[in-house]
């Protein structure tokens, strides 16, 4: 059996056709094609017909042979709009309107119940494939566990005795080495190999639960201060003008007993009322500028709690985008607070999976039989744990192959540096062997930002057949044992 296999892949670039070229040459000799995320760029583009673009352009080879789609990071919908206004970027109606239909057999068969992973068998070999961005955006989190209870119990039904070789294809990759800067191959691949940890998002929620906390009491007890303010000032005004004999608002005689009295009162000492003290404040005035200074205090603090308030989320959408609207309730049925969850690599080591494939950073690179980023092997004869496949250069050359930074990882085994090269995957597999190779599908020699443009497809260098394999590798199974 055969399969072709792509990712990040377009056709309105000069890279892009290319690949397109080469593939349809090589699907004369496929049983099927799979395209594992970011297609297009994007489905949703101009309002859908940037995605009708690519599948119309794609159709002479998938009108001849199956190809089967999987979800990437830009599948999601980020440019559809509804009256107007932009959708959820968290919804993939894009992608699964357009192949919901065609994949619910697969997603019945495999018991998966959605679109956006299934498994099927197809010659010796189980394939698997998943969505990687329910790792990432919280509003899915429901999602992602169904996932991956069907996840564990899928890999656990397979009969090894007709299907030795178990694939997983996923968008977003568990190994890969670019700059480490780039959160693709040192955030997120470290969150899809060893699960997601709920004590920060624990944290934020409790934070800022603080926060919230603070600010009910600060508002409330401001609010009483006012108010209980307003009312003593009000009541000081009236004591005030009563001791002169007045009313609020009208003026009358003063009290002669009042006078007398106070008079009396004063022996030696002139009577205050008799005293000027025009250039004396008021009670009340002395009142309302208190009032002012603590009121203004009180809105020193409101305005303070707000901005850490706004900090805490914003540090908490950058790290967990989506985080607002589900964290609580994902949360509370999560339960555990520092067991991680969705621990990936621990679950294909356990289930025997032979190969990764996975894309979405732009590049090729592959890995020994790898476990918790230490090699297992350095050969890939009965293999002990998962090789790693990074296929992302369909497109437009490794264009981040240039962040490339010292020596490879020790599971490296192999990475291509050339950033002006694209490349796509060819595989073969029978019931002991699976070979995997690394097809060039074209260089741009004018540099990288010519192949992204489609006038420079002419330009573009095409390897003879004597030179198209970039890299290959061999699995080889015993599989009397099964």
């Amino acid at each position: 059996m055969t399969f072709l296999y792509s990712g990040d892949w377009d056709v309105d670039t000069s890279g892009g056709k290319s690949t397109l070229h080469w593939l349809l040459r090589d699907s004369r000799q496929a049983d099927f094609v799979i395209h594992n995320g970011d297609m297009a760029y994007d489905l949703d583009g101009w309002d859908g017909r940037h995605g009708d673009h690519f599948l119309r352009t794609i159709e002479p080879m998938t009108s001849s042979l199956p190809w089967i789609p999987n979800l990437g990071d830009h599948e999601r919908d980020k440019h559809w709009t509804r009256n107007g206004i932009p959708l959820d970027e968290f919804i993939y109606d894009g992608y699964l309107n357009r192949f919901a239909p065609g994949l619910q057999p697969l997603s019945a068969s495999s018991a998966s119940g959605s679109p956006r992973y299934y498994s099927f068998n197809r010659g010796k070999v189980h394939f698997v494939l998943i969505d990687s961005d329910l790792w990432f955006h919280p509003p899915n989190y429901g999602l992602g566990d169904g996932q991956w209870n069907w996840l564990k119990k899928d890999l656990a039904s397979v009969d090894l005795e007709k299907t030795p070789w178990k694939i997983l294809m996923m968008h977003r990759s568990m190994y890969c080495s670019t700059h480490p800067s780039s959160p693709e191959c040192h955030i997120e691949s470290v969150r899809l190999r060893d699960g997601i940890l709920l004590w920060p998002r624990y944290t934020f929620l409790l934070l800022q639960l603080l926060f919230l906390s603070l600010h009910v009491w600060v508002i409330s007890d401001t609010t009483i201060f006012l108010i209980n303010k307003l009312q003593n000032t009000f009541e000081s005004g009236t004591t005030h003008a009563a001791r002169f004999g007045t009313e609020v608002g009208e003026k009358m005689e003063p009290s002669i007993a009042s006078q007398k009295s106070d008079s009396q009162s004063s022996v030696g000492e002139e009577s205050p009322l008799l005293v000027n003290k025009e250039d004396e404040p008021l009670k009340s005035d002395r009142v309302s500028k208190a009032l002012f200074d603590q009121g203004r205090l009180r809105l020193i603090i409101v305005f303070t709690l707000g901005v850490l308030g706004i900090f805490i989320w914003s540090v908490a959408y950058c790290m967990y985008p989506g985080f607002l609207p589900s964290m609580f309730l994902w949360s509370m049925q999560l339960g555990a607070v520092t067991s991680p969850h969705w621990q990936l690599e621990r679950i294909l080591n356990e289930h025997g999976v032979d190969l990764v494939l996975s894309g979405h950073t732009h590049v090729f690179e592959r890995s020994w039989p790898t476990d918790a980023g230490v090699p297992q092997q350095d050969h890939f004869f009965e293999p002990v744990a998962p090789v790693y496949v990074v296929s992302g250069a369909a497109t437009g050359g490794t264009t981040e192959a240039g962040e490339y930074v010292g020596a490879p990882p020790v599971w490296s085994v192999y990475r291509d540096t050339d950033k002006h090269r694209f490349s796509y995957g060819h595989v073969v597999v029978n019931s002991t062997h699976l070979t995997y190779e690394q097809r060039i599908s074209g260089k741009c020699p004018l540099g990288i930002d010519q192949c992204k443009d489609l006038k420079y497809f002419p330009h573009v260098v095409h390897p003879g057949d004597s030179s198209r394999i970039l890299d290959t590798f061999t699995i080889e199974k015993n599989t009397d044992k099964f």
